[in-house]
């Protein structure tokens, strides 16, 4: 996972989402003290759950339409 957030930024949009206070204090201390920045972290584990839970073909036919 740490080799994914020190990948190359890309072009990038906002995202908003409404989570749990408690939960969100739990994630911003715990990407402090991993001294990572919680953006990265959403990014990595969003990319991860969208590789495992994409239909079959599905992330390669985007690639060739970009």
């Amino acid at each position: 996972m740490i080799a994914q957030l020190m990948a190359k930024k890309t072009k990038s949009d906002r995202l908003t989402i409404s989570i749990d206070s408690d939960l969100k204090r739990q994630f911003d201390t715990i990407c402090i003290w991993k001294k990572l920045n919680m953006s990265d972290v959403a990014q990595s584990l969003i990319s991860d759950w969208v590789k495992s839970n994409a239909p079959p073909g599905l992330l390669t036919k985007e690639k060739q339409i970009s």
